[in-house]
């Protein structure tokens, strides 16, 4: 058990029967910031744990002016059920600032690492001799290997491999040299800044004979080492195994990334370093490594719980420099085991069982969720894993542009390449056509996606949001823009876009790769022929709010006029404002010409008292290059510059419409739409 000060363990004495009054209470209030220090100096692991993740804004304040600093502590009692566990949130309030600590309920089943085996590195005999037993348990028990012979029946050896063998004399070994079943690991790494040594067409020769050891990087030299410790004698690294000034080559080895990293037997990811000046391996705290565990209950009838911050998973894993990276997205998801070197621990990956060195036997599902960013539950529709893509689970290819449209890129050309390696799986089992990050099958679905739900954490590194320059995919494709890319319909199929109509049918697309032999990656251009029944003008010098919404002018079909004389004028043209979402905000007022195309339109009751109609589509704007379409110049030819909504509530209890007669006539031309022929012909690119 846990040692804790006098106050934490008062509180944790106090649980039962603050539980049983079923409230939310405020505790503690006396307690100052100099408390969390000075009880953390004097052994308190809590407190400890909370010193570690107290903002350092507070940190400073306290250090500079020794100023008493009250904090608000509360905790949620009646808890939350994740993973069949319930979980409680302490939460300690600085001000403006917040320091959260899960509690979970220890089971038997669940190990946690004793304090006498951390040390204050991670690169210990004991902690490299837990990930040696990840690595055993998975390769002899786990069925991770059987995955990836299904995702990847043939066996494939990369072009170039660095031998390891000899710690003092590695070299670039091709693989017309090796056996077709050797065994290799991957490097996961962060270029960053730093000037790295890497292969050209000018030394090609010369590492093929001995890459010089004391020329690479501190990552560099540390994944040999591993991989050697191991028991590996090839390893992946993609600046010494792609020539980084031939363009051709890095093309044909960026489209083998799938199995580069499928195909391997283990994958090293140096999470915590930000380039390769950092290394795998640090000098850490042992208390970040030993969970708190705490008694809660009265004399005789205690339970067994564990403390963990409510971000730890983040800063183990998604909030390191490697966590951020596009890049790193596929490689964790395509290889079949992977090993984290974190900042302050080692995580391990498989298909089977996501570990740490705290929780060596596998961490509780609390433990695997950031509570303020998103959770990282096996199978969680923000998490997908081999097994989702090999069996096509039900919106698994939005959940996968979520979940890699986070992080970020260095090259924005690169954004359809990065991901081209689980586009190719995923083509494995949905036999569908790719287009520059879509589908064919249900393409008019998916066009309906959105750019700028950015979480804040996210928004302050994400300053590359520009113009692509060069070229990376078509205005329809959500890999022409930057942000957090959602899904209006992120199911689409007949069952996930039930109760809706579509407006428009696809009937031709075409993407034209910029490298023939891959047509998974870089796209040179693409465009969509859309039948609908027409376009409506945007009005953006009516527009009030123009950041927020759009107004159209609506010319309601005579047999369905419900507008007043003062809302229209007498050939029946109106205003309406719609929400919209911009996928290039800071563009606004640049695209001349707006239109608004009608998708989608839909008419499910909901219960019993009320019917919830709503309606949507694209905001598009001219293209200013003229395009032929075989050997006909065409004039209706747009590029996507947004998405709009409309929503209509008719309560039948209150007999009240919530929204003006104009908009249910809108409404309902749209809920016609579908029925008129689509004779209309648009072009997107």
């Amino acid at each position: 058990m846990s040692y804790l000060c006098n106050d934490c363990n008062k509180f944790f004495r106090n649980w039962g029967r603050l539980q049983r009054l079923g409230f939310k209470s405020d505790l503690n209030s006396s307690r100052d910031v100099a408390d969390i220090f000075v009880h953390a100096k004097e052994g308190c692991e809590l407190c400890s744990i909370i010193r570690t993740y107290i903002p350092d804004e507070v940190k400073s304040i306290w250090n500079k002016t020794r100023y008493l600093q009250p904090f608000r502590l509360s905790v949620g009692l009646e808890g939350m059920e994740v993973g069949g566990l319930k979980l409680h949130v302490i939460k300690l309030e600085f001000g403006v600032a917040l320091v959260e600590i899960c509690v979970v309920r220890l089971l038997y089943q669940l190990s946690i690492i004793k304090s006498s085996e951390v040390s204050s590195r991670n690169d210990s005999e004991h902690s490299l001799g837990q990930a040696h037993s990840w690595i055993a348990a998975c390769i002899n028990d786990h069925k991770c290997q059987d995955m990836s012979m299904k995702a990847f029946p043939k066996r494939y050896v990369p072009t170039r491999l660095v031998c390891v063998r000899d710690s003092n004399n590695p070299y670039l070994c091709l693989a017309d040299e090796l056996s077709p079943e050797v065994q290799y690991a991957t490097l996961s790494h962060c270029w960053g800044t730093a000037v790295q040594f890497t292969l050209t067409k000018a030394n090609l020769k010369a590492l093929q004979k001995r890459i010089p050891l004391e020329g690479l990087s501190k990552t560099f030299q540390q994944a040999c080492f591993l991989a050697r410790q191991f028991g590996f004698d090839y390893l992946w690294i993609d600046s010494l195994c792609i020539m980084q000034d031939d363009d051709y080559d890095w093309q044909i080895e960026s489209s083998t990334m799938a199995s580069v990293y499928g195909c391997s037997t283990l994958n090293i990811a140096a999470s915590y370093a930000r380039d390769g000046t950092v290394g795998c391996f640090v000098k850490r705290n042992p208390e970040d490594v030993v969970p708190c565990q705490v008694s809660i209950g009265e004399q005789g009838h205690e339970q067994q719980f564990v403390c963990v911050p409510a971000e730890f998973y983040r800063r183990g894993l998604l909030g390191t420099s490697l966590g951020q990276r596009a890049w790193a997205f596929q490689e964790s998801l395509l290889a079949p085991r992977t090993l984290y070197f974190s900042e302050f621990q080692i995580f391990w990956g498989c298909q089977q069982l996501e570990a740490c060195e705290s929780f060596p036997n596998g961490m509780p599902p609390a433990v695997r969720m950031d509570i303020n960013f998103r959770p990282h539950d096996s199978g969680n529709a923000n998490n997908p894993t081999m097994h989702d893509l090999l069996t096509d689970r039900r919106g698994i290819w939005s959940d996968t542009v979520l979940s890699y449209s986070i992080g970020l890129l260095t090259r924005q050309e690169d954004k359809l390449v990065a991901i081209s390696g689980v586009a190719r799986v995923m083509q494995q089992v949905n036999e569908s056509k790719y287009l520059a990050g879509l589908w064919r099958e249900n393409l008019e679905w998916q066009l309906l996606w959105s750019a700028n739900s950015e979480p804040k954490e996210w928004q302050a590194k994400s300053n590359t949001k520009m113009m692509s320059s060069p070229y990376r995919a078509p205005s329809w494709s959500w890999a022409s823009t930057d942000g957090v890319i959602r899904q209006l319909f992120p199911d689409p199929t007949p069952n996930g876009t039930k109760g809706y109509q579509l407006c428009i049918e696809v009937a031709a697309a075409h993407v034209e790769p910029l490298n023939s032999r891959d047509e998974l990656g870089r796209v040179a251009d693409g465009w969509i022929r859309i039948l609908s029944c027409g376009l409506l003008k945007v009005e953006t010098s009516k527009s009030v709010t123009w950041k927020n919404t759009i107004v159209v002018e609506f010319n309601a079909p005579k047999s369905q006029r419900v507008v007043e004389e003062s809302d229209a004028d007498k050939t029946g043209n109106s205003d309406l404002e719609l929400d919209a979402v911009w996928d290039w905000p800071e563009r606004l007022g640049q695209d001349g010409d707006l239109f608004y195309l009608p998708v989608w339109l839909n008419t499910t009751t909901y219960g019993q008292d009320k019917n919830i109609r709503r309606a949507g589509g694209l905001i598009l704007a001219a293209s200013n290059t003229k395009r032929k379409f075989g050997l006909v110049q065409r004039k209706d030819v747009y590029r996507r510059v947004g998405r709009a909504t409309l929503e209509h509530k008719f309560h039948v209890s209150s007999m009240m419409a919530e929204t003006t007669p104009k908009k249910f006539a809108f409404l309902q031309a749209h809920h016609h739409g579908p029925h008129e022929k689509k004779n209309k012909t648009i072009f997107l690119v």
